[in-house]
């Protein structure tokens, strides 16, 4: 967690008893009739989304705190600043309580407050796995695991809830054969009446996406994407992603696309698999040899920094550990003082049995951060479960 969102939190628990400070940290975007659109605060990338019912509200994420796949453990329920948008809702929304939250994974960014709602009855769709995840993992802080059971709405296939309203609400369960999701289980939330469809992280996509010109690269999770819509023929015309957008530097607004853009990006552009497919399958002594040249070609090519992140884990997941550490040497290189980068060269020297560096880097990382979510103890179990 970034010292910025530290310092708002504190300010959150100190002013929590002022009703005027707390609504200022909410922006409040509407979109249509029956959507709108909730950031936490002025540094929050993720929103909440609200679909508005003529009795009550349902929400699409609760993303309390900002944090993504980086943080494993120690996840948090943020009651305060959770009772605070409850409490925002109410004023926002008289008469109409919570009584549905939908939650895509278990990030932070997705699920990270949701207590006082459970408490007023709300209940919380989800998977078995991703929620017996979060409460393993720190979840449990305000959440009673067994109270929790009669609230819940367990996913396991393709779902359409709130059939009996104007605003039904399809489910879409993404299954193990789904290989690029940022977790084991994961949903998407089709809204059938606008033909919207609610992809959270993995609507990886950006404005700035469809300016480039000549060749560029679309994040490996759109492949997922375009196979579920098709696959389960939804007439998705609009996509929402989790995290807004500076559209043409005109401020930051809801992530929204016009699908049809969409998949002419996909269509136009490249994987990351096709990107890196050229260099991975180089022998490590060429790759070794060449490596300036190489390093060379990845900036001659524009291969954003995800991609060759990517890379590293594929060789990991692949056993070419080798191969792993010198595409991570490269990225540093390449984007030097990212400390997700720092982690992923820290693990690719774990995975290589070199604990000197390994260790070296580990230290960096908690000291440029405390509460850094990776580091040996997260290398050591990722080599163990081969958790990659």
């Amino acid at each position: 967690m970034n010292s910025r969102l530290i310092s708002l939190l504190i300010l959150t628990a100190i002013t929590s008893t002022s009703k005027a400070q707390l609504n200022k940290e909410f922006i409040f975007q509407p979109f249509s009739k029956e959507l709108s659109f909730v950031v936490m605060d002025s540094s929050h990338g993720s929103q909440s989304v609200i679909i508005e019912y003529p009795q009550f509200l349902a929400l699409i994420e609760t993303p309390m705190i900002d944090a993504g796949g980086g943080k494993k453990h120690d996840l948090t329920d943020d009651t305060t600043s959770a009772k605070a948008y409850k409490t925002f809702l109410s004023k926002r929304f008289p008469g109409k309580p919570v009584k549905y939250i939908f939650s895509s994974h278990w990030h932070q960014h997705s699920l990270s407050g949701i207590s006082p709602f459970l408490e007023n009855g709300a209940r919380l769709v989800t998977t078995s796995g991703n929620i017996n995840y979060a409460l393993q993992n720190g979840l449990d802080q305000f959440t009673n695991p067994s109270k929790l059971q009669s609230q819940l709405i367990v996913i396991k296939k393709d779902t359409t809830l709130l059939t009996e309203t104007a605003s039904p609400i399809k489910v879409v369960y993404l299954d193990s054969t789904y290989k690029n999701k940022p977790t084991n289980d994961y949903l998407f939330f089709f809204l059938v009446s606008q033909g919207i469809l609610h992809a959270s992280c993995m609507g990886a996509i950006s404005s700035r996406d469809f300016s480039k010109t000549g060749q560029y690269f679309y994040h490996e999770r759109l492949i997922d994407l375009s196979r579920a819509i098709n696959e389960k023929n939804l007439p998705v015309k609009q996509l929402i992603r989790l995290g807004r957008e500076d559209f043409n530097g005109q401020g930051f607004q809801p992530g929204i696309y016009n699908f049809k853009d969409v998949n002419k990006y996909i269509n136009a552009g490249q994987s990351p698999e096709e990107a890196m497919k050229p260099f991975i399958q180089l022998n490590f002594d060429v790759l070794q040899k060449n490596r300036d040249s190489i390093t060379n070609l990845l900036i001659e090519r524009n291969i954003p920094n995800f991609v060759i992140n990517k890379s590293v884990y594929t060789c990991i997941r692949n056993k070419e550990f080798n191969k792993a550490l010198l595409f991570a040497q490269i990225l540093n290189l390449l984007f030097p003082g990212f400390l997700t980068f720092i982690d992923t060269m820290g693990e690719a020297y774990y995975v290589n049995d070199f604990f000197v560096p390994a260790n070296y880097y580990s230290k960096m990382l908690f000291e440029n951060d405390p509460k850094w979510d990776g580091g040996i103890k997260i290398w050591e179990e990722n080599k163990k479960n081969n958790d990659y």
